[in-house]
C-alpha cells in the first residue's frame, strides 16, 4: 500500500472510533487556550514516552496513552467533521464518551448529523453499560426508541464488546504520529499539569490529501490528552475539508451513572426482542 494511501486511511480512521446507531464515528471538544510556559529541553530532548525533541515515535507514544487510560475511569470527547469548499457541512459527529474503570460500564452520546439529497438530516444515539447488559435509545425528530442494544440477529451485545478499546483511539494515534511528521514545539499548562505541544512539521501535501496538520497536548506519563487532525481532500462531490478533534479529560474522576432514559427499560429481559418505543 503507498504511503499516500496509508494517510488517507489513518486520517480516516482517527475519528471512526466512536459510538453510533450502527459502528462508527465520533465527536471532540476543544481545550480552553492555555498561557505558554517556557522551559528549556529536558535531558536528551525527551518530554514523555515516544515523545523527543526532534520527533515523535507514534508506537511508544500510543502504548503510553493506552496505559495511562487502563484501569482508570475518564470523558472522552470526539468531532468528526466534513465541510465542502463553500463551509456548507457535509456531515458532523459528535460524541461524549464517559467510561467506567472496569470493562463494560459506559455513557455515551453521538449527536449525528448528515446530508442526504440535500438536506441535513440529524438524529441522537444514546448508550448506556452496566457490565451486565447494554441499552441504546435512538433519537430523530419527535421519535425515540430504546431497549437492549442486540446484533442485528437480535441477540443482546455484551456490553464488555460495545467498545472493546474504551474510545481510546490508541492505534490511530499510532497511525497519525507514525506516517505524519511532528515535533514538540512547546509546553503549556492546563490545569496545573504540563503538556508537551506537538506540531506537524509543516502543512503536507501528500496526494491525494493537502493542507494537512497535526496539533496535540501529551502529558508526561504520555497520555495524550487532546489532538486534532485536519485535511483538504478532493472526493465525487467536490474538494471537502475534514478535521478530527478528540481530547480526554477527568482521568481517574469520571463517573458513569444510569441515564433517566434508562430506568424505563431496565426490567427488560433479555429475550429476543425489537428495540420498542419509549412510553
Amino acid at each position: 500500500m503507498s504511503r499516500a494511501l496509508l494517510v488517507a486511511v489513518l486520517l480516516v480512521l482517527a475519528g471512526c472510533n466512536a459510538p453510533a446507531g450502527e459502528p462508527t464515528v465520533g465527536e471532540s471538544v476543544t481545550a480552553a487556550p492555555v498561557p505558554e510556559v517556557p522551559t528549556t529541553a529536558t535531558p536528551a530532548g525527551r518530554f514523555a514516552p515516544g515523545v523527543r525533541d526532534d520527533g515523535v515515535d507514534g508506537t511508544r507514544l500510543a502504548d503510553a496513552h493506552e496505559r495511562a487510560l487502563a484501569n482508570a475511569s475518564y470523558t472522552v470527547n470526539q468531532t468528526l467533521v466534513r465541510r465542502y469548499a463553500n463551509g456548507s457541512l457535509r456531515w458532523r459527529y459528535v460524541t461524549v464518551g464517559r467510561f467506567g474503570a472496569t470493562p463494560g460500564r459506559f455513557a455515551t452520546v453521538l449527536d449525528r448529523t448528515d446530508r442526504e439529497d440535500g438536506a441535513l438530516r440529524t438524529r441522537t444515539v444514546r448508550r448506556y453499560g452496566d457490565g451486565e447488559r447494554a441499552y441504546q435509545s435512538v433519537t430523530e425528530g419527535n421519535t425515540t426508541t430504546a431497549g437492549l442494544l442486540r446484533w442485528p440477529e437480535g441477540d443482546p451485545r455484551d456490553p464488555g464488546d460495545v467498545y472493546p478499546d474504551r474510545l481510546t483511539n490508541a492505534r490511530a494515534i499510532e497511525r497519525v504520529f507514525t506516517l505524519v511528521e511532528t515535533r514538540r514545539t512547546g509546553t503549556v499548562v492546563v490545569n496545573g499539569t504540563r503538556y508537551a505541544r506537538i506540531e506537524s512539521v509543516a502543512n503536507a501535501s501528500v496526494p491525494p490529501l493537502w493542507n494537512v496538520t497535526v496539533t496535540a497536548l501529551v502529558s508526561p506519563e504520555g497520555l495524550v490528552r487532546e489532538y486534532r487532525v485536519a485535511y483538504d481532500v478532493t472526493r465525487d462531490d467536490g474538494s471537502v475539508r475534514s478535521v478530527v478533534a478528540l481530547s480526554y479529560t477527568r482521568v481517574g474522576e469520571t463517573r458513569v451513572t444510569p441515564p433517566p432514559w434508562v430506568e424505563s427499560i431496565r426490567n427488560e429481559t433479555t429475550e429476543r426482542r425489537p428495540l420498542r418505543p419509549l412510553s
